[in-house]
């Protein structure tokens, strides 16, 4: 082998044959299989790292109030068929008001505002770590099938990059910690997502209206639309309940 020359594959040549066991024209095959081999493991190395490196970047549309604590006051309990068809609020405009710093003070549904403290029950069916604002991006529906009903939930990062209110982090932590062992998770959950079947938790947090989406409220979502642009974000507490004995 010439000093300096590189193989076909690295050099960008196709006239040299790969797959001869020797001679000046290519490599010998032990030569490549080692080349490749170490080009993989470079490759799966460089992407376990990657969904191991912490998350790092902040939200932007509305993303104070969606990181504020819920309003004072006990929780209200929403059935989760109810909740995906609560209205926009009255004074919320797609136009002048989606991308709105403070809370939407217009009531919906029995008296509810954006903000309220509510729970509400469904089936885990997915679980992701959002990449662009490092949120828990949770998907619950009220059917165990998972078909249809979506509503989307979301615990952002704990820290106080993300989060400005001291009191709020120390809840999401434990939120955090918690949904951890409900759902047993292993690790921070995937970018590409974890999907669920037989999970069944009520989550407790304040009401959100992600304007930004609507109407195309079902363009959010991973796998099953979501049925309404409302949520629960964020997340302050969650807990294993009996599965309904009726769906």
């Amino acid at each position: 082998m010439q000093a300096g020359r590189l193989p076909p594959f690295a050099s960008g040549r196709l006239d040299h044959p790969i797959d001869r066991r020797s001679g000046a024209g290519g490599w010998p095959r032990w030569a490549v299989r080692t080349a490749c081999g170490a080009l993989l493991a470079c490759i799966l190395l460089a992407e376990r790292t990657g969904a191991q490196a912490a998350c790092t970047d902040v939200g932007v549309k509305r993303w104070a109030v969606k990181t504020m604590a819920p309003n004072p006051g006990q929780a209200t309990a929403i059935d989760a068929r109810a909740f995906g068809e609560l209205p926009p609020p009255p004074d919320f405009r797609r136009h002048k008001t989606r991308l709105l710093d403070s809370r939407y003070t217009g009531a919906v549904g029995d008296g509810l505002h954006e903000g309220d403290l509510v729970r509400v029950a469904g089936w885990v069916q997915f679980i992701k770590t959002s990449v662009d604002d490092c949120d828990y991006h949770i998907q619950i529906t009220p059917k165990r099938g998972g078909k249809s009903g979506t509503i989307i939930l979301e615990i952002p990062q704990p820290d106080a990059r993300h989060v400005a209110d001291p009191q709020l982090r120390a809840q999401l932590v434990a939120a955090r910690a918690a949904l951890h062992q409900q759902l047993h998770l292993k690790g921070e959950p995937p970018a590409k997502g974890q999907w669920f079947s037989g999970e069944y938790l009520e989550f407790v947090g304040a009401l959100f209206f992600d304007g930004n989406d609507y109407p195309r409220c079902d363009s959010r979502g991973r796998g099953t639309p979501a049925v309404t642009c409302w949520e629960i974000h964020p997340v302050i507490s969650s807990r294993v309940l009996p599965p309904p004995a009726r769906e």
